[in-house]
């Protein structure tokens, strides 16, 4: 990398995006979770860690903010792989090494990747595809795991709210020139929902099958999301919605499934 390309990675870290927590952050299955405001230094780094990955798989990354039902001061972040499948666990090490380096050491961390995997391609401008969920401080988060890609001449694409799957299949989407589907929410409603009634048919009640089903939305991005699956999938399935506040209205994954429970039992 050049020199003037370092000393904007490390101004934004520095000035933007210090790491200010002694806390010892680890990678895992669901990624970075911690609270949102522990994570502003780990947003920014991810954002660095996934135009470096984009750039060794020469393909396109996902980063999905969110810490799906944990309480709503709560948020995480986790990579996506090219095919939609969880960030490859040797990487995993790697992210947690970005997300607890000093300050002072992360221009030799990212050295120290590049030299290890011979990243040699710096200069393409490789793609970022981003999510988030409705948590209040995912906006901000989302900014600095843009602030990262754009840090390391990546192109971050904000998707905004969307849901997590959402985001995998717009990451297999584009790594697939499109052969899977279109990248975009109406393009993922039309798969699944064409999916699911060329599997069905017209037969809504075979056997034991009925053609309902309940679904707590948590007050969150789910309760958003599943209305149009609802709308497009019409009678060949039947969903009654539960904690589907506006988004902003009700809090999120407050005593999430106990109403939907209650009607069942």
């Amino acid at each position: 990398m050049a020199n003037s390309s370092y000393r904007t990675v490390y101004a934004f870290a520095r000035e933007m995006y210090p790491k200010r927590i002694k806390l010892e952050m680890q990678y895992g299955t669901a990624g970075f979770r911690s609270k949102a405001s522990n994570l502003d230094h780990v947003m920014y780094r991810m954002g660095l860690l996934a135009v470096l990955r984009a750039r060794y798989k020469k393909a396109v990354i996902g980063v999905m903010i969110t810490a799906s039902h944990n309480p709503e001061p709560d948020n995480g972040v986790k990579v996506v792989d090219p095919q939609g499948e969880m960030l490859e666990q040797s990487w995993e090490a790697w992210a947690t090494k970005f997300a607890n380096v000093v300050d002072e050491k992360l221009e030799d961390t990212i050295n120290e990747l590049i030299k290890e995997f011979d990243i040699g391609n710096m200069g393409d401008r490789v793609e970022v595809v981003i999510g988030r969920d409705t948590r209040p401080s995912s906006p901000h988060l989302t900014k600095a795991v843009m602030d990262g890609v754009l840090a390391l001449a990546g192109k971050p694409i904000d998707y905004g709210i969307v849901t997590t799957p959402q985001l995998h299949y717009f990451v297999v989407c584009k790594n697939t020139n499109r052969r899977y589907g279109q990248p975009t929410e109406e393009g993922y409603y039309r798969k699944l929902t064409n999916a699911f009634k060329k599997i069905r048919g017209n037969n809504y009640t075979c056997g034991k099958y009925t053609n309902k089903v309940l679904y707590d939305g948590a007050n969150g991005v789910g309760a958003k999301k599943v209305k149009y699956l609802k709308e497009a999938l019409g009678e060949s399935l039947i969903i009654d919605m539960y904690n589907d506040e506006i988004i902003g209205s009700g809090k999120l994954n407050y005593l999430f499934l106990t109403q939907l429970l209650t009607n069942i039992l």
